[in-house]
């Protein structure tokens, strides 16, 4: 399991459920994720990545 940092949840910040899948593999390969609305594209994608 990759070490993930989990940084404190400010008070007001909503989480947004996210589907991610890979289309273009039959059967498709996805996961569901929960961020925070104000997630950085950059932090998105390690979020994507596993990181």
């Amino acid at each position: 399991m990759p070490n993930v940092t989990r940084l404190p949840k400010p008070a007001n910040d909503r989480l947004l459920q996210l589907h991610i899948e890979l289309t273009w593999i039959k059967p498709a390969i996805w996961r569901r994720v929960a961020v925070p609305e104000r997630i950085t594209l950059s932090k998105l994608h390690q979020v994507n990545a596993g990181r």
